[in-house]
């Protein structure tokens, strides 16, 4: 049985191989392309009974769909809870995740490697169209400060709350005028404003779509909640993916993030901040939440 471990880039793969079952058997690095060639040519030199590592990284998963038919398991390394010491290249990074992925196949403790959970594609796309619509959400914030900065250097200064939409934004442009450079940046904001609130929008519709399509039952028992909306549920659904995966209620609170960790000792009592790596659940958009 060999154990491979891939250190894989946008346009390369260092794949370091080595075979459990021989005495002395040396580590073989070979490179790779990312192009369906490379591929193919990849998943040629792996055996059924192999054992695979990925290291996590923005093309990881699409390498596991790839690969994971041709092995006899494929794991993706969570890289923020491993550090691999060393000189750094692509040959030298793959040797070590080969030897760190041999001694847990050695010694039987490939479900104690730090691992990233391996989503459905549904679930990945779903995650995807939040992550876009977050960074319209974003682009609009943005716009709606500079528009007040402008407004500001003439004196003018509107409550946050009554600007919420390009709308209202249009009407303050026009019965303020401005002096004509800053008139013609403001309308050009106005513009970029209207644009990110429909693309938003659309995509808000096209997570509503695709998450029904894939969460129904549960967004329907999720929207029982007092303060769940369909997006709220969805938001919750697609950051956990695959509920069974959690042992209980503290690993269902832990994986979302949501809980500011706690540092206790006899009376003394320490929460801290909240963990901000979540992608969804620590972001939800004043959109998400039911009146």
């Amino acid at each position: 049985m060999n154990v491979v471990a891939l250190d894989a880039h946008s346009r390369s793969i260092a794949a370091a191989s080595l075979d459990l079952g021989a005495r002395g058997a040396r580590t073989v690095v070979r490179r790779f392309s990312t192009d369906p060639t490379g591929i193919q040519k990849l998943a040629m030199q792996l055996y059924p009974e192999d054992v695979l590592l990925l290291e996590a990284s923005t093309n990881s998963f699409w390498l596991h769909d790839q690969l994971s038919g041709h092995v006899n398991r494929c794991h993706i390394l969570n890289t923020r809870k491993v550090t691999l010491q060393g000189n750094k290249s692509d040959s030298l990074d793959a040797k070590r995740l080969v030897q760190l992925l041999a001694t847990h196949v050695t010694l039987a403790t490939e479900d104690e490697m730090p691992t990233v959970y391996v989503p459905k594609a549904e679930i990945r796309e779903l995650r995807a169209l939040f992550a876009g619509q977050r960074s319209y959400r974003k682009v609009i914030t943005q716009t709606k400060n500079r528009l007040h900065s402008l407004f500001r250097q003439c004196g003018i200064v509107f409550p946050r709350a009554r600007m919420s939409t390009s709308a209202k934004w249009h009407a303050a442009i026009e019965s303020h005028p401005l002096p004509s450079g800053l008139d013609f940046i403001a309308r050009g904001l106005l513009r970029q404003l209207r644009v990110a609130e429909m693309e938003s929008q659309s995509l808000l519709q096209q997570i509503i779509r695709k998450g029904l399509a894939t969460y129904g039952q549960e967004v329907r028992l999720l929207m029982t909640i007092p303060g769940f909306s369909a997006t709220t549920a969805l938001t919750v659904l697609s950051d956990i993916g695959d509920i069974q995966r959690l042992a209980g209620v503290k690993q269902f609170s832990s994986n979302l993030r949501t809980c500011p960790s706690l540092h206790a000792s006899n009376r003394t009592v320490h929460l801290g901040g909240i963990n901000k790596a979540s992608p969804h659940c620590n972001s939800l958009d004043p959109e998400c939440e039911s009146p």
